[in-house]
């Protein structure tokens, strides 16, 4: 410490001692500087130069790199995009085999299903001709449904339909029983023409016969001949099938047919009864309303003008009608001024025309109502047909019946009362608004003689 103290203040002595030995040292330390500097930027272009070489050599070998793998993997990527397609043409080629076979497959069920259809229509056929056998009286050992490929049986069914159906098609005259309209049974002869039709030949019985099932045949009461049988033509009752039997149309009544549409049918037609009561009822009223004299409004003036408004008011006390009510009433008014005699008037129409317009909005409820009840009734008669259906099938159309008048004869019993009733509603509304409007007139005729 000491000796740095020692040495420093030496050397400033020195400094100031001798001024240009300082600036010397001065000059030799700036040049050796530059000197270093120079060096230093010597080496650094040195160590840039080999930096520069070195990324430049290496520049080239990653362009060499760049094009052996761009060589490379181009034809590793031109030979998948040929694997690739090839793939395609190989999907190509499967799809289109796939729906061939999908096609050839179809082809073979719907061949399955034609020769499966073609087995039932052969095994139904053969049964029918088995059915057609017995009814002609004839019988044959085809029984079993596997036996439907023994073509020596089928030939003989079909054989012996033939002889059946030409024995069958004959006009064949033989002695026979059937029986009368009242079920007495009558032994006659019975001319047979073909399967279609029968004619029953006995004494004081003669006429059309009609299967009555079992194999029986009794005589149709409307083709029924008291008397012997002389005529040239007669009319032939046609069958379809002689062992179902046939049951004569009943003749349809009013009541009958309201019964076939139920309880619902009964509803309507007492509703509409009630609105042909209205209608009725309210005609009456009209026309008793609207029957006066033509010239009533001149009398009354000229009983005015000349005996004054009490003659008038006896006058048209022995009227009935709404017109001379309201002209009565105007003149136990007589005395007030024009505009009051106004507020009467319209006072006494208002209440003439509620007398007017009685019934008439029953009568359009009831016209709105009719075929609401009759869609009401159309539902219930499906449910009812949906009923049967469920329970015992469509084999019988006869089951159905019953469901489906209903449905039908509810709507058109609705239509039937609805129709008029809404018509003759809309007359009488117009006949009542004509007779108020004639009514106001006469009015206000007689209230510009009183107020003059």
């Amino acid at each position: 410490m000491k000796f740095g103290v020692i040495t420093l203040g030496i050397f400033s002595a020195l400094i100031f001692m001798n001024p240009g030995t300082v600036h010397a040292s001065s000059q030799s330390e700036t040049s050796v500087k530059a000197e270093t500097d120079a060096n230093k930027k010597s080496q650094l272009e040195k160590a840039f130069m080999r930096e520069f070489a070195f990324l430049k050599s290496q520049k080239r070998i990653l362009e060499k790199r760049k094009t052996q793998a761009s060589g490379f993997y181009g034809q590793q990527i031109k030979k998948i995009k040929g694997q690739i397609r090839q793939l395609e043409k190989t999907l190509i080629a499967v799809s289109a085999e796939t729906e061939e076979l999908n096609q050839n497959l179809q082809m073979a069920q719907r061949s399955v299903e034609s020769v499966d259809d073609r087995v039932n229509l052969l095994e139904n056929t053969m049964t029918q001709v088995q059915t057609s056998l017995k009814n002609l009286g004839l019988k044959d050992s085809w029984t079993q449904k596997e036996e439907i490929v023994n073509f020596e049986k089928m030939d003989r069914l079909l054989r012996n339909s033939l002889v059946g159906l030409n024995r069958a098609n004959q006009v064949i005259k033989s002695k026979s029983s059937y029986f009368d309209e009242n079920g007495k049974e009558i032994n006659g002869e019975v001319l047979r023409i073909g399967r279609v039709a029968s004619f029953g030949l006995a004494t004081g019985k003669t006429g059309n016969l009609a299967p009555a099932g079992e194999g029986e045949y009794k005589l149709i009461s409307q083709f029924a001949v008291e008397k012997e049988l002389k005529a040239e033509t007669l009319p032939i009752f046609l069958y379809q099938d002689g062992q179902k039997a046939f049951e004569e149309k009943s003749e349809k009544t009013v009541l009958s047919t309201i019964q076939a549409g139920g309880s619902i049918a009964w509803v309507i037609v007492l509703l509409g009864l009630l609105g042909l009561f209205f209608i009725v009822a309210r005609y009456l009223m009209l026309r008793k309303a609207s029957h006066e004299e033509a010239d009533l409004v001149s009398k009354v003036e000229a009983r005015l003008v000349d005996d004054g408004h009490e003659s008038a008011k006896e006058f048209l006390a022995k009227k009935t009608t709404p017109t001379a009510r309201v002209l009565n009433y105007c003149l136990e008014k007589v005395g007030i001024d024009r505009e009051s005699m106004e507020d009467v008037i319209n006072e006494s129409l208002l209440q003439e025309g509620q007398k007017l317009d009685r019934f008439s909005t029953v009568i359009l409820v009831f016209a709105a109502i009719a075929p609401l009840l009759g869609l009401l009734g159309t539902v219930t008669g499906m449910i009812s047909t949906f009923d049967i259906i469920t329970e015992f099938g469509t084999g019988d159309p006869k089951l159905l019946s019953s469901g489906i008048s209903e449905a039908l004869i509810t709507t058109e019993l609705g239509l039937i009362v609805a129709i008029p009733t809404l018509l003759l509603g809309h007359l009488l509304s117009a006949w009542s608004k004509k007779i108020k409007e004639s009514t106001e007139a006469a009015a206000l005729k007689i209230c510009q003689v009183i107020c003059r």
